[in-house]
């Protein structure tokens, strides 16, 4: 009887300790797969309309997030997009790149929080270099 207890017991606080370790708000299989497809829409239609400046990209994105009004994930994963591409065109200093990077981070950083999904499990979302990427959010969201 002590033995079963005992055993109970260690087997109890195993659990915990694993638990413990597990992440509170995993990012989901099927949400991972909808941001992604998300993102992939947002590039496959959008990014060519990057020309001269981010007016049209950012007028691509925002109507692809119009049309998108009920799943959080699908609008992330736009928004992100419109992320990524607004920080690759800042890194050339393409006109409005600036602002539509801070436009999207706020969009993103709204949904991203709501959903609970760090930046860590989104980046991947988008092919790139993540510590880098991640480091470009760090700075967008120090106070000026």
């Amino acid at each position: 009887m002590f033995k079963q207890r005992h055993l109970a017991g260690l087997l109890g606080l195993a659990a915990v300790a694993i638990l413990s370790l597990t992440p509170a708000f995993a990012m989901t299989e099927h949400q991972k797969q909808s941001l992604q497809s998300a993102a992939l829409e947002g590039r496959q239609i959008c990014l060519k309309e990057m020309h001269h400046d981010t007016d049209e990209f950012v007028d691509c994105i925002n109507g692809l997030l119009a049309q998108e009004k009920k799943s959080d994930d699908r609008r992330l994963g736009l928004a992100y997009m419109g992320l990524v591409g607004c920080l690759s065109a800042a890194r050339i200093a393409t006109l409005h790149s600036d602002v539509c990077s801070q436009d999207y981070l706020r969009l993103a950083d709204r949904i991203r929080l709501k959903l609970n999904i760090k930046d860590t499990e989104l980046c991947p979302i988008v092919a790139g270099d993540c510590p880098t990427r991640i480091a470009q959010l760090r700075v967008l969201r120090a106070p000026r």
